[in-house]
């Protein structure tokens, strides 16, 4: 629970320039490694990532920053695209946590 929760706040990370490693880009790589699968470990973790710590809040808000380099943000795509299919109840989260991103954005 706590390496998956690191990914997910690793994801709202800025990188300080250009030359920068892309730091978030590589930690939603690993939350999509640690959650492909179909072994107990995978299915535990994504269970963990929509249910417990709200990784689709994390992954909306990464999906929707602007000014991020166009490999990150298909890589973080992957991630919505991957739980959205294997765990249909996240698409759920998922738009309430749109929803709630909309809702602060015109206040």
């Amino acid at each position: 629970r706590g390496m998956l929760l690191l990914y997910c706040e690793i994801l709202e990370m800025e990188t300080p320039t250009i030359e920068s490693p892309d730091i978030p880009r590589f930690s939603s790589i690993c939350l999509f490694r640690a959650t492909y699968g179909n072994d107990d470990l995978t299915v535990s973790a994504r269970k963990t990532v929509v249910e417990s710590i709200d990784g689709c809040v994390f992954l909306v808000n990464a999906l929707t920053k602007r000014d991020q380099p166009i490999p990150r943000l298909f890589s973080v795509l992957r991630n919505v695209h991957h739980l959205v299919s294997t765990v249909p109840a996240s698409a759920a989260l998922m738009d309430k946590a749109i929803d709630s991103l909309n809702e602060k954005t015109s206040s």
